[in-house]
This record gives structure tokens, sequence and C-alpha cells, in this order.
């Protein structure tokens, strides 16, 4: 469960009724458009979606161009579970600023979701890091990820 479907469950965001909740979803294709080349029945993804498109449903409707594939050593529901937090950490290191060898960076709240794993991908890139956390019990989950 994430933080806008939160949010929306609870009715801070308010949208017209009815509709399914779900912005995020994870499973295994079932069938394709006849033009659809890029994805085919069976493969296993992710995927992201503007608002409430109905992930909680069995079965959801995504444009091809929302999917992410899961590779076959990663289960499904963790992949589903870290795909915001796995694409905003991307993004911090590779387009807000591209992290180069020996960098320093600082990563607050590295004990976090986002924060586990910019660890793990400033540290993949050779940076050296400085994490921040609210507690020593916090700082030992942090040290596990780099």
């Amino acid at each position: 469960l994430n933080f806008h479907d939160t949010c929306t469950r609870s009715g801070l965001y308010s949208l017209p009724l009815p509709f399914i909740v779900g912005c995020e979803g994870g499973g295994i294709v079932r069938e394709v458009g006849s033009d659809v080349t890029e994805v085919k029945p069976g493969d296993r993804v992710v995927y992201l979606q503007e608002g409430p498109q109905g992930s909680y449903a069995e079965y959801t409707n995504v444009e091809f161009t929302r999917l992410m594939p899961v590779p076959d050593d990663v289960e499904l529901d963790v992949a589903t579970a870290a795909a915001v937090q796995a694409l905003t950490a991307h993004y911090l290191v590779n387009d807000s600023y591209n992290i180069q060898e020996n960098d320093w960076c600082v990563i607050h709240a590295a004990a976090g979701g986002t924060g586990q794993i910019l660890v793990q991908m400033a540290k993949s890139k050779g940076a050296r890091v400085i994490g921040t956390c609210s507690s020593e019990h916090k700082a030992e989950i942090a040290k596990t990820k780099g």
C-alpha cells in the first residue's frame, strides 16, 4: 500500500465515485494488443499509473509503455512494493546528479525505503556515502546496505 493509495482511501484525494483504488501494480501479462511487440503474455512486470487505475482489481488494463520488466530472481511482490522508491533513487543518482566514482554524497533517512535503495545505487557507482538516521537501530539497518 503506497502513500498515494493511502491518501485516496482516506478521502484526502477527492475522486468521483465509483472508482477502484490502486495506481501501482505488478503481475504477469495475460494478453497484449495485436500491435504491441514490446511485451508478451507471460512477461513479469510492474507498472505505475496516474490516479486510481484499479490495481486493486484482479485484472487491469495497462498501457504497455507503463510496464517495467521484473527479473526472474526478484519476487513480484517485492518489485511492486519497491517500484516507486527504486525509480526515485534511480532518478536521483543518475539524473538529478550523475554520481561518479569517489563522489561524496549525503543520504538523509538512509534506513527508509528510498534511502536504502539510494545507498546501494550510490555505492554501486563507487560513491562514498554518508547516511543520516534518527536512531541507532536505523543506523544499523542503513549500514547493512553499504
